[in-house]
């Protein structure tokens, strides 16, 4: 009786053991930020309204969220990427037209940063690795929205704001 729950005991470890060995491993985020972004998002915003994109298929993507610098105030941010994902602002930015934009560049490398929308640039400049830089962005309507793209090569940390002029 003895040998018997031996070998059966044998058998069970075996068998958890086993099943351990096969379940799957959960694959962590290689692009997930070291810090938590505030006001920063991996994703480019959604249109605000249908006419800033057509689609081919007729379907218009959810609208986004939007900061209005009149009601809302200075837009802040903060937050990192790493292996050259690029980070947007969370919001459509809107409320002036023009805008100061202040960029602080934690990282190692030159940081580009545009103040888009799907159709137009409205400013782009780089930031130097440890440098702070401001720069202004001129909109024909304090209405319509845009948004701050961030690009770099390699891992980077990015703090700042956008206010009116």
């Amino acid at each position: 009786m003895k040998v018997f729950k031996r070998l059966f005991a044998i058998a069970i470890s075996a068998v958890v053991a086993a099943t351990v060995a096969l379940l799957p491993v959960q694959a962590s985020n290689a692009g997930a930020p070291t810090q938590q972004n505030v006001g920063l998002s991996y994703e480019e915003p959604k249109p605000l309204d249908a006419t800033q994109v057509q689609p081919r298929d007729g379907n218009i993507p959810g609208l986004g969220s939007e900061w209005d610098l009149r009601s809302k105030g200075t837009y802040s941010f903060s937050g990192s990427s790493s292996y050259g994902n690029s980070l947007y602002s969370s919001y459509w930015i809107k409320g002036a037209t023009l805008y100061r934009i202040q960029v602080k560049n934690q990282g190692s490398f030159t940081l580009r940063v545009r103040f888009k929308n799907y159709v137009s640039t409205f400013a782009s400049t780089y930031v130097p690795a440890g440098q702070t830089v401001t720069f202004y962005a001129s909109m024909p309507n304090a209405d319509k929205g845009a948004y701050l793209l961030f690009e770099e090569s390699g891992s980077y940390s990015v703090s700042g704001t956008v206010s009116k002029a």
